[in-house]
C-alpha cells in the first residue's frame, strides 16, 4: 500500500503555502461578500462563475467508466421520487429554537 501512496505524501512545501492560501481564500471571500452587498442582483451571476468553472473542472476530471450502474440509479431515483411525494418541499418541521427542517 505504501508503494502506491508514496507520490501522494505531503511535502514541506505545503506547510509554507497553507497560510498564504488561507489568506487568499479569506480575501476572496471578503471580496465576494462585499460585491454581494454592494452590487445589484443582476450581477450575482458573475459571482457564481468561479463555482461553475470549478464544477466544470470536477466533471471534466472524473474518471471514465465502462458503464453506469443502472439498477442502483433506478432504485435511487424511485426512492427520491417517493420521498418527495411523502414529504414535499413546502412542508417543514418547526421545532422551537431551530430553523425549519425540510428535505
Amino acid at each position: 500500500m505504501t508503494a502506491v501512496m508514496t507520490p501522494y505524501r505531503r511535502g514541506r512545501a505545503g506547510r509554507r503555502v497553507r497560510p498564504f492560501a488561507t489568506l487568499l481564500l479569506l480575501g476572496w471571500c471578503g471580496l465576494t461578500g462585499a460585491a454581494l452587498a454592494l452590487l445589484p442582483p443582476q450581477f450575482y451571476v458573475m459571482l457564481a462563475l468561479p463555482v461553475f468553472i470549478g464544477v466544470g473542472l470536477i466533471l471534466w476530471l472524473l474518471p471514465d467508466v465502462d458503464g453506469v450502474a443502472e439498477p442502483a440509479m433506478a432504485t435511487l431515483f424511485v426512492s427520491f421520487i417517493v420521498a418527495n411525494c411523502l414529504w414535499p418541499n413546502y412542508i417543514a418541521l418547526d421545532l422551537p429554537g431551530l430553523p425549519w427542517i425540510n428535505p
